[in-house]
């Protein structure tokens, strides 16, 4: 879900692995991996990508679904 939104969201804006790279100040190999889920990504480096996107973090690393298990405790909170 994280890859296919990064590069939903890089393909928006016309731009390349190397252009978000040089952006986020990461290397193009780094970038190139996280947009593939070859490699976790840290807090910085998130906002990093984000700004680089012109969006926000959570609108790209945070998924939202809910597990089975998770909206059972939410509807009975």
């Amino acid at each position: 879900m994280i890859r296919t939104k990064l590069r939903q969201r890089r393909e928006e804006l016309n731009l390349s692995y190397k252009d978000v790279a040089d952006l986020a100040n990461i290397s193009k190999p780094g970038y190139w991996q996280i947009e593939n889920g070859k490699r976790g990504v840290s807090y910085n480096t998130a906002i990093s990508i984000a700004r680089a996107l012109n969006t926000t973090p959570d609108s790209i690393f945070l998924d939202i679904r809910l597990t089975k298990t998770e909206q059972k405790m939410q509807t009975t909170s």
